[in-house]
């Protein structure tokens, strides 16, 4: 079967320096237009929902409205967290009220990263659409080595993991 994506031209950014991979590169085949979304975890059609079904002392930190989380399994860089609401929510369905929490946490957020130490920045991140809770990553990017700097961070972090960034650095 042949693809007529692969003839598109790629993005600048692949050539940029600090993009993690090399070799060749194609553009996969779009899947066809839908007239509906596919049902997300939570939602009617869509599977269980895991966040529902987790408890509080699987996270970080909780309040009334909000749950923090690391990943399940080890990651690749020193720290790295998932803000969600504890309702089902997308963003547009945000009250006034949530999103100045939703500000005040990612700040929060931030420092803490920050205070872990030989972090550069953190980079906030909303990938993926498979939950019925709005959420997002929250993740360090580290000072030293090329593929600990890249905003593909979280891409490179899953050919990391277990090893982190130490390991690119050799």
């Amino acid at each position: 079967m042949s693809n007529s994506y692969a003839a598109l031209p790629l993005p600048a950014f692949v050539r940029w320096p600090m993009f993690p991979f090399e070799g060749d590169l194609r553009v996969r085949a779009f899947e066809a237009h839908q007239s509906e979304d596919r049902p997300r975890s939570g939602e009617p059609g869509g599977g269980p929902c895991e966040s529902c079904i987790a408890t509080d002392d699987e996270y970080a930190w909780v309040d009334d409205r909000w749950r923090v989380r690391a990943p399940k399994q080890r990651s690749g860089v020193p720290v790295q967290l998932f803000l969600e609401t504890r309702e089902h929510v997308d963003m547009d369905g945000i009250s006034t009220d949530l999103a100045a929490e939703f500000g005040q946490l990612i700040v929060r957020l931030d420092r803490a990263i920050q205070a872990v130490g030989d972090i550069g920045r953190v980079h906030v991140n909303r990938w993926g659409d498979g939950s019925s809770h709005f959420h997002i990553g929250v993740d360090p990017v580290r000072r030293t080595g090329w593929l600990c700097r890249v905003s593909g961070l979280v891409v490179a972090d899953l050919v990391l993991v277990g090893g982190g960034c130490e390991v690119a650095e050799r």
